[in-house]
């Protein structure tokens, strides 16, 4: 019976110093802008999903393109010297990203197509995984990338920033970006759902009243309706935050400032 007793203590510190090991793992941190100390500065950090340990030095190019792209538009441009840049390297044990939320592969992160029954809708899954790398590895982080490993068109604006690394994902990622980091709306139509009084999204109609009516009647700033839901409105009808390729409107920039 001791036998027994002693096995069986020796299998739960077993596991137990498994779990710990996974939730303390480090990895490489590399640094692409560095302006400061982390405490002061705003850290911007770039994780990457569904790629193998011989792949993630693709990964920390991309994250130095992604970057570099990022401090050439403004907002970003001018207040560069207020962010630091790094990016983490985690290998994940299959390359990729699933497409069924139900159907998970062995990333890393647990990065999946079709979330919300929405086919271009990527989210990294597995919450726990990122709060203990960034942890463990960069805990004054202040906004978070998901870069994932496929060429599929795809991402998503939630607490972490996603996009996949389809030709058009620069884009995408600096639209996600505008989500997550200042809670800008969409200024497409994404269903009545995603309705909210945002930065750059209201039902209010009284130019008094309005939140950019400091802007409006400047840089092509007005109060224009959305044909899907007239009762809202949008403050630019050629902004990032609805159309890939064009600059954030005068109202974006500022919000996200």
């Amino acid at each position: 019976m001791k036998k027994l007793y002693t096995y069986f203590f020796i299998t739960v510190l077993l596991l137990v110093a498994s779990q710990n090991s996974i939730f303390s793992q480090t990895f490489r941190v590399d640094t692409i802008l560095y302006q400061g100390d982390v405490d002061y500065p705003i850290n911007l950090v770039f994780l990457g999903d569904g790629f193998l340990d011989g792949e993630l030095q693709d990964f920390r190019d991309v994250a130095e393109e992604y970057a570099t792209l990022l401090f050439t538009v403004d907002p970003f441009r001018k207040f560069g010297s207020f962010f630091n840049a790094f990016s983490i390297s985690v290998p994940s044990n299959v390359s990729g990203a699933a497409t069924d939320p139900n159907s998970l592969i062995d990333n890393y992160f647990g990065s999946t197509f079709g979330y919300a029954d929405i086919e271009r809708l990527l989210v990294p899954t597995n919450n726990t995984a990122i709060t203990n790398v960034l942890a463990n590895n960069l805990p004054e982080y202040d906004q978070v990338f998901m870069l994932v490993n496929s060429s599929t068109y795809g991402g998503s604006g939630g607490w972490v920033a996603t996009a996949s690394l389809n030709e058009e994902s620069k884009e995408i990622a600096l639209h996600e970006l505008g989500h997550s980091f200042s809670d800008l709306a969409d200024e497409y139509w994404a269903g009545a759902q995603y309705a909210r009084e945002a930065i750059n999204m209201t039902q209010e109609t009284d130019l008094e009243q309005l939140s950019w009516r400091n802007w409006h009647g400047n840089n092509d700033i007005g109060l224009y309706s959305h044909d899907e839901s007239p009762s809202w409105y949008r403050p630019h009808q050629w902004c990032l935050m609805r159309y890939l390729g064009e600059p954030f409107c005068a109202v974006c920039r500022e919000g996200i400032i």
